[in-house]
């Protein structure tokens, strides 16, 4: 994933799949198991604000 591409979702100038969100999720999930509280708790907040739990787990 490059910053102009996430730019580009950002400004809606391009859509994300399915399938990438899915991954950013999954990728989420297991930096939220960090050791780190400060980590988790960001990951958290990125958790919340950007993704339905119904819709990506599983």
């Amino acid at each position: 994933m490059t910053i102009p591409t996430i730019n580009r979702w950002e400004n809606g100038h391009a859509t994300r799949s399915r399938w990438t969100l899915k991954q950013i999720y999954i990728l989420l999930d297991e930096l939220g198991n960090s050791p780190d509280a400060t980590l988790r708790e960001y990951i958290k907040a990125l958790r919340a604000r950007y993704f339905s739990d119904k819709e990506y787990k599983g």
